[in-house]
């Protein structure tokens, strides 16, 4: 992704943060061990951004029941923080 010659550091660091954002869910939806998503979805709660609910809402539906739970967990984070 190109940057403009002149870009203000806000969106830069927006640009930024939206890119973390969507790297984080897309290593929550892998196939991958249940303690990198219990780790992410801890993340994504901590960090309190609205889109990444529908990603944890799918992740409701893991087959690992700690993974279920930190899911749960972040989304109430995530509400709590929003209101």
């Amino acid at each position: 992704m190109m940057i403009k010659r002149g870009a203000s550091k806000k969106r830069i660091l927006v640009l930024g943060f939206v890119l973390f954002i969507s790297a984080i869910i897309f290593q929550l939806d892998r196939r991958d061990k249940a303690a990198s998503k219990r780790v992410n979805a801890a993340l994504l709660g901590e960090i309190g951004d609205k889109s990444a609910v529908p990603a944890l809402n799918k992740t409701l539906k893991d087959n690992d029941s700690k993974v279920r739970q930190a899911a749960e967990k972040a989304i109430k984070k995530i509400e709590a923080k929003t209101k």
